[in-house]
């Protein structure tokens, strides 16, 4: 007697389960969604036109920052060639202390 009482309750609970599920459902289509509309476009851009759009975007800077690489490297040279360097003085000031020594001795 306890197993079909047992499963008659199991059967009006699915039944009611159903059902609510079934009313908020239609609740949903009929009230809440009755002036939702679908949009039947799909996307514009795909995954590879992102990844294009990405890319341009990061060209302008990377062409920035080597336009500067190459501006400081040329700077860097010019100043290498047309002015003393300041290891050759150096060189050339210790070469006269010690000959100044030298002579003083």
């Amino acid at each position: 007697q306890v197993e079909t009482d047992l499963a008659s309750l199991n059967e009006k609970l699915n039944n009611l389960i159903d059902v609510v599920s079934k009313t908020s459902e239609e609740y949903y289509r009929t009230v809440t969604f009755a002036n939702a509309y679908n949009i039947l476009v799909p996307a514009s851009l795909s995954s590879i036109d992102v990844i294009g759009i990405v890319i341009e975007t990061a060209m302008k800077p990377l062409i920035i920052m080597e336009a500067l690489a190459f501006l400081i490297y040329l700077a860097f040279a010019f100043a290498k060639t047309y002015f003393p360097k300041a290891e050759e003085n150096e060189e050339d000031e210790k070469k006269d202390k010690k000959d100044n020594k030298a002579e003083a001795k």
